[in-house]
């Protein structure tokens, strides 16, 4: 079976994908993709994992690539969906690592299951949208999307839904001029190297497969109250920043570590929302 499209069926028949990566005899840590994205975003991450010993399984969320869509669902769902994966695979402790839009999932996993978890890291992660600060930061185009999910999901799907779909499927090097020039200098540097743009675009449409109401949901769940409290997370979590992030802006890093009751901040000044992740990957899964 090729390792990056594998499925489970969970307790309730829905279908779950996953990709593996790294070392398959090593330390699991489970990745959780950005906004839109899919689990192929994780391979990013093969090579670090590799040379460190890591056993990394990147899962699509409901609605992305080969996990079925979930009407309603909420991101305290999202440990559960987790918890049935890993005793499939035959993990018992795990870390988890949540990519700019994982983030929130990856916090919500902090909360429901803190002694499953040896680590918790959120690169690049979204703070909650709900305070005026951190979506004030966003570029005009994330406020747009995240005010329409909060107020009108009939809205957001015409504005959004319509005009992301088109455009992956019939010019997808339009997407592929926006993420490069709405990029810091080091995001730029990062996506011209060998391969790294054409599989950041990949996973985009895997990601998208199915159409984009997965992607859509999500944008409704960050704009929304997250149902969790962050002060309640008992568990260290590493907070990974770039200074240079013109995606998800500094200020949500600050959020956070102003929420959480043990964070640990890593701030790179310099680095953007893809050179982070794409370039540090050593570091951080260290």
């Amino acid at each position: 079976m090729n390792s990056a499209h594998q499925h489970i069926r969970l307790d309730c028949g829905r279908r779950l994908g996953y990709a593996e990566y790294g070392d398959p005899d090593g330390r699991p840590l489970l990745y959780f993709h950005g906004f839109p994205s899919s689990r192929l975003e994780a391979a990013f991450c093969d090579t670090a994992a590799r040379q460190l010993g890591i056993r990394i399984v990147g899962v699509d969320r409901p609605g992305y690539g080969l996990s079925d869509f979930v009407s309603q669902r909420r991101l305290d769902d999202w440990p559960d969906d987790v918890l049935q994966l890993t005793r499939a695979l035959g993990v018992e402790r795990f870390a988890v690592i949540g990519v700019s839009g994982g983030g929130p999932y990856a916090l919500a996993c902090a909360w429901k299951m803190p002694e499953k978890l040896s680590s918790v890291k959120v690169v690049g992660g979204l703070a909650p949208l709900g305070q005026p600060e951190t979506l004030r930061a966003m570029r005009w185009y994330a406020r747009l999307a995240f005010n329409l999910a909060r107020h009108s999901y009939p809205l957001l799907w015409l504005t959004y839904g319509v005009s992301v779909a088109t455009a992956l499927r019939l010019c997808p090097q339009s997407v592929s001029a926006w993420q490069w020039f709405s990029g810091a200098p080091a995001d730029r540097a990062t996506m011209g190297r060998s391969g790294v743009l054409p599989h950041l675009l990949a996973s985009i449409r895997e990601g998208l497969r199915q159409g984009v109401r997965g992607a859509l949901w999500d944008a409704v769940l960050y704009s929304r109250d997250w149902g969790f409290p962050l002060d309640r997370i008992t568990i260290p979590v590493e907070l990974w920043q770039g200074g240079a992030d013109r995606i998800v802006p500094p200020c949500h890093v600050q959020v956070l570590a102003g929420s959480l009751a043990h964070p640990i901040v890593k701030l790179l000044e310099g680095e953007g929302h893809y050179s982070l992740p794409i370039g540090h990957s050593e570091a951080i899964l260290a």
